[in-house]
């Protein structure tokens, strides 16, 4: 998988801002909450890992078609690879490029989600605290109210380019 020029390239601003973060003396994250914020703006993508998942039908009529076997059931939902810190937290990756994915990819497909999609999903999946930016380099957490801070000020944002 390979990400476009553009997508690669506006990334990039989010994980320079991370590394000034990190080499700053406060090490104040508001430029890496900014630039995850403008990203969702212009529908960024990000890799993300996702665990294979493998659907398993038992008792099947040995005349069935193979496309009646799934058909009308509930699409197999994306299951995101998750870190785990020290204490036992989970939380998920928010990838910049496909240098910073380390062992997740390795026998897990990787896809290009919206950022926006990816945030979403940590402030709803049950034991999920957040997401980690970057977390095998410059790695920065950021809890599910800061996620949901950056959701907010997003649809804030869109709201008022509507009314523009």
């Amino acid at each position: 998988m390979k990400q476009s020029k553009d997508e690669f390239l506006n990334n990039m601003y989010i994980k320079d801002s991370l590394k000034e973060c990190r080499e700053s003396e406060d090490m104040d994250p508001t430029m890496v909450l900014v630039e995850i914020i403008l990203r969702m703006n212009e529908a960024g993508k990000a890799p993300m890992p996702l665990m294979n998942v493998t659907r398993i039908v038992f008792e099947l009529d040995p005349d069935i078609e193979v496309e009646d076997i799934f058909d009308g059931g509930p699409e197999p939902e994306e299951v995101f690879v998750f870190i785990e810190d020290e204490a036992g937290n989970k939380w998920f990756p928010l990838y910049t490029d496909m240098e910073e994915i380390d062992a997740e990819a390795r026998g897990n497909t990787v896809r290009e989600l919206p950022i926006r999609a990816i945030l979403e999903k940590a402030v709803y999946t049950p034991g999920i605290k957040g997401i980690v930016v970057n977390p095998h380099t410059d790695g920065l957490a950021i809890s599910n109210d800061g996620v949901e801070f950056m959701l907010d000020k997003l649809d804030a944002l869109q709201e008022r380019d509507e009314a523009v």
